[in-house]
């Protein structure tokens, strides 16, 4: 076998363990891709990570592949040098001559080889220029379909996003609602019950003033908050019977309401003849000794904001 036989044998081997590496490489990231779907609750930094650690992987074992196909081939380039040195000291011998005599039998089979050769190294480097093409292909789809799942997942990502703001957004609305008709109901329920307890007030007013006269005429010991002042709550020391609660008890609508049939100045005339110092004095003296002159001092109160109203409507 000639120089040329042993190197196109060696081109040849070499080419066949490149693309059975290319093979295994292939087959090794088509597993790592599967593995990358199975696992679709990997964050972009652990997807990243293991990509990175993936490539250096397939980077190490292509260049520890490389090295025993180099070692494993080596035999073969031996040869393949060691022919092609042995031709060339035939050249030398034959002065120097790349080529056989015209015509000889030798010149015949040297062209023939020469031309096999030349049609396998041919056939050989468009294989390997189809397969270098392929590779470039399926490597381009690779990146765009990686493109296209980011792509999607983020557009994923974020339509998950977009619909649990959406969703916690309604959840708020309605928790505001709702509490904002809690809230309502429960001022409503507040103003219904002040006004009720306004109205019967004013109702246990006229029925404490029927029930002090009894008390008077028994000559028991009256203390302050025995007496009915004109306030909305139970006034138990003078402090609290001040101008601005007397005038808001006699001029507010329950109170009117209650009094419909009069005329103001009725009605403020007939309170004056209840306080009025020659009404209210057996009142007075029924008091104990030590609440009497708080009790004359609130009725000075009330006479005198009484007095104002009237003269207000006359």
């Amino acid at each position: 076998m000639s120089c040329s036989t042993y190197c196109a044998e060696y081109e040849r081997e070499a080419f066949l363990e490149e693309r059975r590496l290319k093979g295994r490489v292939y087959y090794r990231n088509r597993k790592f891709r599967l593995e990358t779907q199975c696992n679709p609750q990997w964050t972009d930094k652990e997807y990243f990570a293991k990509t990175r650690d993936h490539d250096a992987f397939i980077a190490q074992y292509i260049r520890e592949q490389r090295e025993l196909i180099s070692r494993r081939l080596e035999p073969l380039k031996q040869r393949a040098e060691q022919e092609k040195a042995r031709e060339q000291g035939q050249r030398e011998a034959n002065g120097g001559s790349r080529f056989y005599k015209r015509g000889g039998s030798g010149s015949r089979q040297r062209q023939t080889e020469e031309e096999r050769l030349k049609a396998w190294w041919e056939w050989i480097s468009e294989l390997r220029r189809k397969n270098e093409e392929e590779e470039k292909r399926k490597g381009l789809e690779e990146i765009r379909r990686r493109l296209e799942e980011e792509k999607r997942r983020r557009a994923e990502e974020d339509e998950r996003k977009r619909t649990e703001e959406e969703n916690a957004r309604r959840r708020w609305q309605k928790y505001k609602e709702a509490r904002r008709r809690a809230q309502a109901k429960e001022k409503e329920k507040e103003r219904e019950q002040g006004s009720q307890l306004i109205e019967k007030r004013y109702k246990m007013y006229d029925e404490e003033w029927s029930k002090l006269k009894l008390k008077t005429q028994t000559k028991e010991g009256l203390r302050f908050s025995d007496i009915p002042w004109p306030t909305l709550f139970d006034a138990t020391h003078p402090a609290a019977v001040t101008p601005a609660v007397v005038r808001s008890f006699f001029t507010d609508p329950k109170y009117i309401a209650e009094k419909h049939w009069l005329s103001p100045k009725k009605r403020f005339h007939m309170e004056l003849l209840r306080w009025h110092t020659d009404k209210f004095s057996p009142v007075v003296k029924s008091v104990v000794d030590g609440d009497r002159q708080d009790v004359y001092d609130a009725a000075e109160v009330v006479v005198r904001v009484l007095n104002e109203l009237k003269a207000q409507y006359q």
